[in-house]
């Protein structure tokens, strides 16, 4: 049985070698982090900047309690001082391998960031289930774990699943598309259920 819970104090690095293992080969990594500098070290570092800085961070352990899943959050009108925005920059410089290339990853995340709902909401930056816990319902496990809480508040949500099978498991839990970027890239937004559906207005934008 999956259960869910906080991190441990020193467990942020662990969390952060999951999700380099799960991103390791993903489409929109490789546009954030281009194959030329794109290492197990330097994905590392990418994530354990994400790990360490994320507002909200959900671990999905097996019985033995090894965590086999997580997921990063960030809360609505969440606040960053100065201090918290540019601690993990060091990190994702030279992740990518420098500032000139920093900054073409920043291009990419900004595009991303443009089919974000205007409105509150929670955003899930990153959701990694271990390669041995795959198919078994730890993705959806970490999802339900705050799913009921955003319904109850009334608060939407929203993520970009990256592979037809992350949009799969996100429609599963309710979430609909709303744009495409870079081929691969579905923006997703959640509403709070017993909400109005989404207006099916305009078909899905996309952004190459």
């Amino acid at each position: 049985m999956v259960h869910v819970t906080a991190p441990r104090h020193d467990e942020n690095p662990a969390l952060a070698e999951l999700l380099a293992a799960s991103f390791a080969t993903d489409p929109v990594i490789a546009r954030i982090l281009p194959p030329e500098n794109r290492t197990r070290d330097s994905l590392h570092l990418w994530y354990l900047a994400q790990v360490d800085t994320a507002a909200a961070v959900d671990v999905a352990r097996d019985e033995d309690g090894t965590a086999v899943g997580v997921a990063l959050w960030e809360p609505p009108h969440a606040s960053w001082n100065l201090r918290d925005r540019f601690r993990p920059l060091p990190r994702m410089v030279r992740a990518a391998g420098g500032v000139v290339r920093y900054h073409r990853s920043c291009k990419v995340m900004s595009k991303l960031e443009e089919h974000r709902p205007r409105t509150p909401h929670w955003y899930l930056a990153d959701l990694a289930v271990a390669s041995s816990a795959r198919g078994t319902g730890v993705g959806s496990r970490l999802l339900q774990h705050r799913l009921p809480g955003f319904d109850r508040d009334g608060h939407d949500a929203y993520l970009e699943a990256t592979t037809a099978g992350s949009r799969r498991l996100y429609e599963r839990n309710g979430f609909e598309a709303v744009a495409t970027s870079y081929g691969s890239c579905t923006s997703m937004v959640r509403r709070p259920r017993n909400a109005p559906a989404l207006l099916p207005s305009e078909p899905e934008s996309s952004v190459a």
